[in-house]
């Protein structure tokens, strides 16, 4: 209830709320009916905050309730008058009184500006401040009680403590003032205790807030860059992030410096001294770096931290230390000389060559770029250059794409650093290679093409036979190769040849390399041998990190060739030779394929634990990407499951994460065509079309993407011609991949044939090709796999366009298909029904479209439950009310549905816990839950229920 004209503060609408409900409370109390007391409402934060915003929005709300209103600023001077804010408030009201009714009550007079006033007490105020609320509610603020003399403070805790008048005291003091000893603390921690009394404290605002703020400012809403880095900058604080704005070339705006400096100006010289070391270091500081920097003793170094803690120059929070705002950090680093700064990083630049050798990957590379920064600062270039090398190494050690920065920050300093070669190692071609492997998997194409062209310009005649090797082995992992410069295939090949003088880490992950190139060229067997031959070199040499990484091609390959029981084995091999090689984003990628693997197999739940874990542990290490890999598999057992609403949540907070663009689009396109919002699907699909992404190793899935979106859209022409683009490709050994080729032409063909399209010459035939080579590579392995299900579809739909009778065939696909969850059982129940309509066995038909359309209406996959209605009509098979009331299990979560479902078993709450992979206290509390959403007594009434015809659930997943 901000009034019109005055601008309401951003991000404050719970602190607005309560100061709002303390307004309405004095406005009934001013009534005659009323019982006044007078009450404190304390608005405390640091400087620029917003409090005096704040405090201009209470009393414009107050203004507008009718109350009488006034403002009193205590100044930050050495002396002033006594009660000054006070009676500078009161004086306010008496005016705006006299103004209204021509006189103010008598009892107040005296304080007018008209009148000098000698002698006044604190009785006399206070009976002022009475009589001036007598005939309406009186808010009166107080600002900067940190400046407040003893007489004002006094006043506070007396009006709060005795006055039974209808007044409420605003008061705002600044948190990072209010230091140890202050008389401030005191008053204000009474003023807290009193009855009634409200405090807020204003945190700076998140970065949505800023955005607002931003937007309110410039007429715009900020970018995304700008945002991160004015918020970045200003810490939330408002005040800061306006006049950052305001001064958009300035470090520190000039606006801002002493106000945020003034706090160091009171240090004592040594405390001082350690601050501004302080500034050049981390922004969160590394107490135990700032002390080996500092040099000083330990009894010292402790006082002086809890000197700049006490003046409010640095915070806490638990162990962690920090500048209360990196603006003030900024400043102090701003006011260093030339000559200082450079002797403040020389001090850190010894003691981090100490530790830049030590300890995790993830460690070494935060060490080693510390190091790269102050050794930089420092004017010594060549230990900032070996720095940067071993961040970049232990970067990619640990998993983490800033490899590359490290290793092109080398680069640059490369050409000025004497005998550069000599004193890292190695070579800047090997440098360059190296940065562009870091960013494989990173979508930086450009980058990767510029960073390898960099790495082959650098060879020449004479290079050394391993450092050609070398260069070489990372070019032919880079799958699409790079226009003008040497191919993959050959690029292997030559590195294989140039490094077989002797067993090295180098012809294994050249060998590595080679089996890479096979499997992008679907040669799967051949991948599997040369995976084993680099796997053989790593063990010869004793190289973890070559052997991990050779087994992780193995298991790809194994996947493709249905041996997905080997597959899962070998990935899950490689998920602990990488944690003990400590490469944790190796490991964690990994966990995303040991995820995958379960999922194609049907365990969905237990695939989605695991991505789960993965996502979290890649997370904990920083690795984004990873993070987001694993939480995809996770997505994906969502939507197949149709859980569609929290897939759209999951899909939100992996975008939010840095889900990468290409992929993003996939489960989007995916999600939106299992919500039947065909058209933007087709919006995102075409960009993603257009972008040509990785389109051989991607193949079939996008367009079994595809076919199925242009399925859907009655699109027949650009579903046949995504079917026939795919068959065109060269063949594959892998049956898993024919089953899916398999599947995606005949589904096509099927849509064609149902609006009477005729098929393209050959395009049935090489589809009836790939089915029989699915069948050829047939085993166990992947029967009932989530690739049998493509090929039991693909069976299904061959035979309808042959004529003859598919129902068993669509039977056995639903069979296979339910599986893997709900939605993706959707298209074989609805082909199974259209079959069974077609073919005189209406009885099952019309049962399995009503279970179909009951299913897609309850998940939200608005094109199969509307497609399913379409038929029902067309056969006159009456659906029940789509509006009829709810039954129990319809008041269940899917996760209470998960246990429901084993409670049918007899399982106990330990069981529950243990399939389901929750705490035994967990499980108790769903399980009462579900005692009380289906209103019965007890466990065994609730599996009644659940058993019952009208109310049966689908088998808890394994």
């Amino acid at each position: 209830m901000i009034a019109t004209g005055t601008e309401s503060p951003v991000g404050r609408e719970s602190e607005l709320a309560a100061a709002e409900a303390l307004l309405h409370h004095l406005a009934v109390s001013a009534l005659p009916a009323g019982l006044p007391q007078a009450r404190a409402l304390l608005i405390v934060g640091d400087a620029g905050v917003g409090k005096t915003t704040m405090v201009r929005a209470i009393l414009a709300a107050a203004a507008g309730l009718g109350l009488s209103t006034g403002e009193g600023h205590c100044l930050d001077l050495g002396s002033g008058a006594p009660f000054a804010p006070v009676t500078e408030a009161l004086r306010q009201v008496v005016a705006a009184r006299a103004t209204e009714t021509g006189s103010a009550p008598k009892a107040a007079r005296w304080i007018s500006d008209d009148v000098v006033i000698r002698g006044q007490t604190l009785e006399r105020l206070l009976g002022s401040t009475s009589a001036l609320a007598a005939d309406r509610g009186l808010v009166m603020a107080i600002e900067d009680l940190h400046w407040s003399d003893p007489s004002t403070r006094d006043y506070a805790l007396a009006l709060v403590r005795t006055s039974r008048s209808a007044v409420l005291l605003v008061v705002t003091a600044r948190a990072d003032d209010l230091v140890e000893d202050h008389p401030g603390r005191s008053a204000l921690y009474e003023l807290g205790r009193s009855p009634g009394a409200v405090r807020l404290d204003l945190a700076p605002l998140d970065e949505s807030g800023v955005a607002l703020l931003a937007e309110r400012r410039l007429g715009r809403p900020l970018g995304q860059v700008g945002l991160a880095d004015l918020f970045k900058r200003s810490g939330g604080v408002p005040l800061y992030a306006e006049e950052i704005m305001k001064a958009a070339r300035e470090a520190v705006p000039a606006s801002l410096h002493d106000l945020l400096v003034r706090h160091v100006m009171r240090l004592s010289p040594s405390c001082a001294a350690l601050v501004r070391l302080a500034s050049v270091g981390p922004a969160v500081i590394d107490i135990d770096l700032l002390h080996d920097g500092s040099g000083l003793d330990s009894a010292v170094f402790e006082a002086l931290v809890h000197e700049a803690l006490a003046a409010g120059v640095f915070t806490r929070h638990g162990e962690q230390f920090e500048f209360r705002h990196a603006l003030l950090r900024d400043a102090v680093e701003e006011d260093l000389l030339p000559s200082e700064r450079v002797a403040l990083h020389r001090a850190y630049v010894g003691i981090l060559r100490e530790r830049a050798e030590a300890g995790s990957a993830a460690a070494r590379w935060q060490a080693n770029a510390a190091l790269a920064v102050h050794a930089t600062a420092a004017d010594e270039e060549a230990t900032a250059l070996v720095a940067h090398v071993r961040a970049g190494h232990a970067a990619q050690q640990h998993g983490a794409p800033e490899a590359a920065d490290h290793f092109e920050s080398a680069l640059e300093l490369w050409s000025r650093v004497p005998n550069a070669d000599a004193l890292v190692g190695f070579s800047d071609a090997e440098a360059a290679a190296w940065a562009a492997e870091s960013l494989f998997d990173s979508n930086q194409y450009e980058r990767v093409e510029r960073l390898l062209r960099h790495a082959v310009m650098c060879l020449g005649q004479g290079t050394d036979p391993m450092v050609e090797g070398r260069v070489l082995r990372i070019l032919a992992a880079h799958g699409p190769g790079v226009a003008g410069l040497v191919d993959p295939v050959t690029a292997s090949d030559r590195a294989i040849a140039l490094l077989s003088a002797r067993p090295s880490h180098e012809l294994a992950e050249a060998w590595r390399a080679k089996a890479y190139n096979h499997r992008r060229r679907h040669e799967y067997e051949f991948a599997l041998t040369a995976a084993a031959t680099a796997a053989d070199v790593a063990q010869r040499v004793k190289s973890p990190t070559a052997e991990y990484r050779a087994r992780r091609e193995a298991a790809d390959a194994l996947h493709q060739l249905g041996r997905l029981p080997e597959a899962l084995n070998a990935h899950q091999a490689v998920v602990l030779l990488a944690g003990r090689a400590g490469a944790p984003g190796d490991a964690l990628d990994a966990t995303a394929e040991v995820a995958w693997d379960l999922i194609c197999s049907g365990q969905l739940v237990r695939g989605a634990i695991v991505a789960k874990q993965g996502e979290a542990g890649a997370q904990a290490e920083g690795l984004t990407r990873i993070a987001t890999f694993n939480g995809e598999q996770d997505l994906k057992a969502l939507i197949w499951r149709g859980r569609l609403a929290e897939a759209e949540q999951r899909l939100s907070d992996l975008s939010r994460m840095g889900y990468p663009e290409h992929r993003r689009r996939w489960a989007q396109v995916d999600l939106l065509i299992a919500q039947g919002d065909l058209h933007s699907a087709l919006e995102i699909e075409q960009r993603t079309i257009e972008a040509d992404y990785a389109p051989q190793t991607y193949a079939c899935w996008d367009t079994l993407r595809r076919v199925e979106l242009y399925d859907q859209l009655e699109d027949v022409g650009r579903g046949i011609e995504s079917a026939q683009i795919l068959l065109a490709r060269a063949e594959t050994e892998s049956p898993v991949e024919a089953a899916m080729r398999a599947r995606c032409a005949l589904q096509a063909l099927g849509t064609a044939a149902l609006v009477g399209h005729a098929p393209p010459e050959g395009l049935q035939a090489a589809a009836q090709e790939a089915v029989a080579a699915a069948r050829r590579g047939l085993t166990e392995d992947w029967a009932r796999s989530l690739y049998g299900v493509h090929l039991a579809v693909a069976e299904a739909y061959a035979r309808r366009l042959d004529g003859r009778p598919a129902v068993d065939a669509w039977s056995r696909a639903v069979d296979l298909a339910s599986v893997f969850g709900a939605f993706f059982a959707l298209r074989p129940q609805l082909e199974r029904a259209r079959e069974e309509l077609a073919h005189g066995e209406r009885d099952a038909g019309k049962a399995h479209l009503i279970a179909l359309w009951r299913s897609a209406n309850s998940m939200g996959a608005r094109w199969f439950a509307a497609t399913a209605a379409a038929k029902a009509r067309r056969h006159r098979v009456p659906l029940p009310d789509a509006d009829e009331a709810p039954g129990p299990r319809d008041r269940l979560t899917p996760r209470e549905q998960d246990v429901l479902g084993l409670l049918t078993k007899g399982a106990t709450n330990r069981a529950i816990a243990r399939t389901l992979f929750i705490s035994e206290k967990t499980a108790a509390l769903h399980v009462s839950h579900i005692l009380a959403k289906l209103g019965v007594a007890n466990r065994g009434e609730a599996a009644a229920i659940a058993r019952s015809a009208n109310h049966r659930l689908p088998a808890a997943e394994d």
